[in-house]
């Protein structure tokens, strides 16, 4: 009896995805990607890095990075199919425009050409920690060309001092 509840758990997850349609692109390990980019570029992702960059103790900006790992590379290096940056000042719940404040959003993969130029784009951290603490928040972009890309993240946050 325990199998069939497993069984049918999983059958129910996979239902629930499914009827997500063409608009998921990619989940995995701290994120989630939607957006019309499904048939242009290979989004896939193992986790994300949520880092807060520091110089002289001073923090410059956020990051969100949604990795993949290189297979057979060694020591495991990662592409990053997704990679947003924000400058501060941020402050948690409020929406940033990416434009207005030098943010980008990028594609960094071993395949497959670069994004098209960001023509509108915001970010909002819901929770925005420290080195050691959660992060979590969601993107939204629009590509010249009208192509778009969606992501919500969460994870704990890294610290790169500079």
């Amino acid at each position: 009896m325990k199998g069939s509840k497993i069984i049918g758990a999983a059958v129910l997850g996979c239902a629930s995805l499914l009827a997500c349609g063409a608009s998921l692109l990619a989940c995995g390990d701290g994120g989630e990607l939607s957006g019309t980019f499904v048939k242009e570029y290979q989004l896939s992702y193992d986790r994300v890095s949520i880092q807060r960059q520091e110089t002289g103790g001073n923090p410059t900006a956020m990051v969100v990075e949604y990795l993949r790992a290189i297979p057979r590379s060694k020591p495991t290096q990662f592409e990053k199919p997704i990679k947003v940056v924000v400058p501060f000042p941020l402050e948690a719940g409020v929406t940033v425009d990416l434009l207005a404040q030098a943010g980008t959003v990028e594609h960094i993969a071993l395949s497959g050409a670069a994004f098209p130029q960001l023509v509108s784009g915001t970010i909002v951290f819901d929770t925005l920690g420290n080195k050691g603490e959660p992060a979590a928040g969601e993107f939204f972009a629009t590509f010249a060309g009208g192509g778009t890309l969606n992501g919500k993240f969460s994870g704990t946050v890294e610290l790169a001092a500079f």
